[in-house]
């Protein structure tokens, strides 16, 4: 079959919203699938005939796309909580054409690997680590001499047993990545998440992709323990593009740690400086990878606001954890965005297994202490292959009850207020009061308030902080 007469429908499932978090409603963000949108570059740049759905911001039912597009192969990306939605469309997809080949891709398979295929029939193949090159490889494989033990990446059947081929290297240049195909997507309808942006439209780019750090509760199977760039010129072309064409008015670096390469987030910030885009920017990094000089060139190329993880206010648990860095640190560092004028985001992990009553306390404490502009807690999710997950398993009944409610339930996984276990020696009710205490009285701080209210821009600004100020004041903790 010819590339230009293969249809290939590539899928972005979404999580099914319940209002429990106040960042996790639908009416709260819409980020584009970057990960999806290479794959689809890289197809689209081969000659098949894609169409790219993006149930965040499509309600079209997938029986009649798959009426209206007659598809041969169909790809899913998802992450975690989005598993339940991924699995409807599966098994919706087999029951509408038996013969379509399924694929499965996106951060929760690579957490999951071969017991997601164990346990859903309706699947054929799964993409591990990054997925460019192996869904070509494979697409090729579909539509050739199903040699596909030949395919690096990927777990499949043969005979009813689950094949696992030798993993594929980690894409060294990122600059090799193909230009994303903004034709395939709806890009007006993608918003961020609420006190994140001023002005919309809002466009996110990926600059980097992996992470040297060694934090316990991560998975890093995804994009691995190398970090790996695209250089400033190729993220500075991109900008160009979202601001000229596009129309973007921000701009979200969406990596880990932006500034991991100091020199490199340097150049990008004179680059924009120098293109005289006038756009506002974020980012996220560490609370150990800001200096004064960058911070200045940050602020004069239109950062307004870092997130930072802290995770916890006690040296004792942050080193154990792994983190790499003190509490002073992030006293530092969120000391020096207040005298500069950058905004600060304070992310911090609540439950973790060595906290005790005492170190939360702290943490809450300690939240409060920092003079932060936004400030968000989460219980910690104990998610497959970390090192804290096998932990917890290990000293069930001894230091753990775990919660098998939810254990294995995967779509409550990127949701931040599920409890999932709970020491021995702590009440389940104290964790829900401190939790809902921690994030709730910040927010209703007057001092918080009344800079919320300055930072107002736009129309779109008021309307999301309105629909997440009510819901944080509904903010709950669900153990079932």
């Amino acid at each position: 079959m010819l590339k230009e007469e293969t249809n290939i429908l590539l899928i972005k499932a979404r999580y099914i919203y319940k209002k429990i978090h106040p960042v996790h409603s639908q009416n709260i963000e819409k980020a584009l699938p970057i990960g999806l949108a290479y794959i689809t570059g890289l197809l689209d740049n081969e000659g098949y005939r894609i169409r790219v759905v993006d149930y965040n911001v499509s309600d079209t039912p997938i029986t009649e796309i798959l009426k209206n597009f007659q598809s041969k192969i169909v790809g899913i990306s998802f992450y975690s909580l989005e598993y339940k939605h991924a699995e409807f469309l599966f098994h919706t997809i087999k029951e509408y054409d038996k013969n379509i080949i399924t694929i499965g891709g996106g951060p929760h398979p690579n957490t999951i690997e071969e017991k997601l295929l164990e346990n859903n029939p309706d699947i054929d193949f799964l993409v591990v680590r990054e997925g460019e090159q192996t869904i070509l490889e494979l697409v090729q494989e579909i539509l050739g001499s199903h040699n596909y033990s030949a395919v690096k990446g990927i777990i499949y059947r043969n005979n009813g047993q689950i094949i696992e081929t030798e993993p594929r290297e980690f894409i060294k240049n990122l600059d090799v990545l193909p230009k994303i195909p903004f034709h395939h997507f709806d890009i007006r309808k993608y918003f961020p998440q609420a006190g994140s942006f001023r002005r919309l439209h809002s466009y996110s780019i990926v600059t980097a992709r992996g992470c040297p750090y060694k934090c316990n509760f991560c998975n890093l199977s995804l994009w691995g323990k190398t970090i790996r760039y695209r250089s400033a010129e190729i993220v500075l072309a991109e900008v160009d593009y979202a601001v000229q064409e596009l129309g973007a008015k921000e701009i979200n670096f969406c990596d880990e740690t932006f500034t991991i390469n100091r020199n490199r987030a340097l150049d990008i910030c004179k680059g924009i400086i120098e293109g005289n885009y006038k756009i506002k920017w974020k980012c996220s990094t560490r609370v150990d990878r800001l200096d004064r000089e960058l911070l200045k060139m940050m602020k004069k190329a239109g950062c307004f606001v870092i997130s930072l993880g802290i995770e916890s206010g006690d040296n004792e648990i942050l080193n154990i954890i792994n983190k790499g860095f003190t509490t002073e640190h992030s006293e530092k560092s969120v000391k020096l965005l207040r005298e500069i004028g950058i905004q600060s985001a304070g992310f911090f992990m609540f439950n973790l297994p060595w906290d005790t009553m005492e170190t939360m306390e702290r943490t809450i404490r300690f939240s409060r202490s920092l003079d932060l502009d936004y400030l968000n807690f989460e219980m910690t999710k104990p998610f497959y292959g970390t090192e804290i997950r096998k932990y917890i398993e290990e000293n069930e009944g001894k230091l753990f009850i775990i919660n098998k409610k939810l254990w294995n339930k995967w779509e409550h996984y990127s949701v931040g207020n599920h409890i999932f276990f709970r020491r021995i020696d702590i009440p389940e009710e104290w964790i829900k009061k401190r939790y809902v205490y921690a994030n709730r009285q910040f927010y209703l701080n007057p001092k918080i308030l009344w800079r919320q209210l300055k930072n107002v821009r736009s129309y779109s600004q008021v309307k999301v902080n309105l629909l997440s100020f009510y819901l944080v004041l509904r903010t709950r903790v669900y153990s079932e």
